[in-house]
């Protein structure tokens, strides 16, 4: 059963904060794993100290506020993201203009029980094949497997 109420504000899951802060957590750790295998293991406890305290903790904190400030609304034609802690931004995608949803599921977010969600439009932006400038989704959710089954769904039936 979604969780997700047609127009009403909704949030992504408090999973997605635990989420964020493994995959944090495993991507500063992953430096720090040849001096495990080069030396005796109390130096990488020092080493991983040493980048965890200045870089992680910030990164952390910046990650969990991130994910606890995206808010969305489905309704019968449209889509409207608002995310952003110091600059909030808004997008609005219209169901009839989505070409695809994209849902990965990874083993760390099957470990939090939540998907990706990944909506793409045939906007001005999708055009680039840049490798400075990738193509992006138009909107970005992280939501439970069923929000995301049923989010799937109900824009596929919209259109």
């Amino acid at each position: 059963i979604s969780m997700i109420k047609l127009g009403e504000i909704n949030k992504q899951p408090e999973a997605v904060g635990w989420y964020v802060f493994t995959k944090i957590i495993l991507l500063l750790s992953a430096p720090t794993l040849p001096v495990l295998i080069i030396v005796d293991g109390h130096w990488w406890f020092a080493t991983w100290l040493t980048i965890m305290i200045p870089v992680g903790i910030p990164m952390l904190i910046w990650g969990l506020l991130r994910c606890s400030a995206v808010r969305f609304m489905v309704d019968t034609n449209k889509i409207e993201i608002n995310w952003g802690i110091i600059m909030k931004k808004t997008r609005t995608i219209l169901i009839k203009a989505v070409q695809n949803v994209k849902i990965e599921k990874g083993i760390l977010p099957n470990l939090f029980g939540v998907w990706i969600v990944n909506i793409w439009t045939a906007s001005q932006s999708q055009n680039t094949n840049d490798r400075k400038n990738p193509n992006k989704p138009d909107g970005l959710l992280i939501l439970t497997k069923e929000d995301s089954e049923w989010l799937s769904d109900f824009i596929a039936s919209s259109k």
